[in-house]
């Protein structure tokens, strides 16, 4: 279901105040990364929930909602017929499909797929990890979220990141990761691992090089989780590289971890930070989302506003603009923006009328405009109109459509999932094509 002008808006903002309130009621705790009207559509109706006037809003912001089979197995699982999530890592994808299926394609050279092998995949593959709610990818490996709460990861475990076991031996297949009840969401660094809990609260594990578990402590590494400092009210969390941020209940985001590019927002050049500092210049944001050293926030108003780093246009600001941003600013010429992307060093946004912009990197064709030249301002995607969300990965970007999943840039590892032996790039969307 496409969302245009005003309702648009009206539903981003009540999206928000929706996560809230689930995250302040007992019965109702499915607060996740980068939860669309879809997600929550489809979150609240596992948890039963029951009120009214929300399912009345959530049908007119979300369409239709399927129930969840029970006692499937991952053999049994019936054909994706509602895909809730599409989310890019660096060189592979993920989709959650309805019913908590989790879906992997692209590179697999160190398990980042988790199917017990390291047989790259040009076309998605069924996990055996069932009633997934959240999945987050970046570097080499992964993580997702259950509806039960607890958090499975896999891939490479360099500094334990992927939970458990002996360091740098990696995780074949989805493993538990102890310590942890309650998730409704994760994030993955390039050396870390965090989780959001139905609390409010954030965990974090792995390597603390840069203050990026948030702890406040001078720890380089934790194998078990570990409580971010001064945060109880996240709704949203993600992560780049080495630092991570959370959007909170009020609107404002913070960050904390490596600050090189000013990826952490807070006003001015700082020494990286270990536990969480505000991102100056952003009080109402409804989502966040997180590259290798930028950072943007999708305000309640449909406004876009970026912070970190910019060599490559990543931030929007346009030609001459600073290579820095050290506050949030304003992405001026975009308005009635209803979803964003980050990927490596690039961004995209969903227009309310459905239409794509993208900006930053271009050297694999993953801004989609049939060039390879850098965008420093945002720029229509005329090929992928009709989208409804969208995600970016280091060298591609994938999005959902009314019609299925698509994505584009570069294939030499087989990441736009369309069943086709591995090479070059498209700057045109081609289907992934499910089982």
């Amino acid at each position: 279901m496409r969302l245009v002008g005003e309702q648009a808006h009206w539903c981003a903002r009540e999206e928000l105040r929706l996560v809230r309130l689930r995250l302040c009621h007992s019965g109702v705790n499915r607060a996740v990364k980068h939860r669309s009207k879809g997600d929550i559509a489809m979150s609240m109706h596992r948890s039963f929930m029951v009120f009214a006037p929300i399912a009345l809003l959530l049908a007119a912001c979300a369409g239709p909602i399927d129930a969840p089979a029970e006692g499937r197995t991952a053999e049994a699982s019936q054909a994706i017929t509602i895909v809730q999530k599409v989310e890019v890592g660096y060189s592979h994808a993920f989709t959650i499909a309805d019913g908590g299926d989790l879906y992997a394609w692209g590179y697999n050279g160190n398990y980042e797929l988790g199917l017990g092998d390291t047989t790259n995949r040009a076309a998605p593959a069924q996990s055996s990890l069932l009633d997934v709610a959240d999945v987050d990818a970046y570097g080499m490996h992964a993580c997702a979220a259950t509806e039960g709460g607890s958090v499975y990861c896999w891939g490479h475990n360099g500094f334990n990141k992927a939970g458990s076991g002996s360091w740098y031996s990696p995780k074949q297949t989805p493993t538990a990761v102890s310590g942890i009840s309650g998730a409704v969401a994760v994030a993955t660094g390039w050396e870390h691992s965090c989780a959001l809990l139905s609390s409010g609260g954030v965990v974090c594990w792995g390597q603390n090089y840069y203050g990026q578990l948030g702890h406040g402590l001078a720890d380089l590494y934790t194998t078990s989780p570990v409580t971010v400092s001064n945060l109880g009210d996240a709704i949203a969390i993600d992560a780049g590289a080495y630092s991570t941020c959370a959007l909170r209940a009020t609107g404002k985001v913070v960050c904390w971890g490596d600050d090189w590019a000013g990826q952490l927002g807070n006003g001015s050049p700082s020494a990286n930070q270990d536990e969480p500092v505000e991102v100056s210049g952003i009080d109402d944001a409804v989502k966040m989302v997180r590259g290798q050293n930028h950072g943007c926030a999708l305000l309640s108003s449909g406004e876009v506003k970026c912070w970190g780093a910019n060599n490559y246009g990543q931030l929007g600001l346009g030609s001459g603009a600073a290579s820095v941003a050290y506050s949030a600013e304003l992405v001026s010429s975009l308005s009635d923006i209803v979803d964003l992307g980050a990927g490596n060093s690039h961004t995209c946004a969903i227009r309310s009328d459905n239409e794509v912009f993208c900006w930053g990197l271009n050297d694999s064709r993953q801004l989609g405009d049939g060039t390879t030249t850098n965008r420093s301002a945002p720029t229509l995607i005329t090929n992928a109109a009709g989208a409804i969300k969208i995600d970016g990965g280091q060298i591609s970007t994938c999005a959902l459509f009314e019609e299925g999943v698509k994505c584009w840039g570069s294939d030499s590892l087989g990441q736009l999932g369309n069943g086709a032996p591995a090479s070059g790039s498209s700057s045109t969307p081609v289907d992934v094509v499910f089982p």
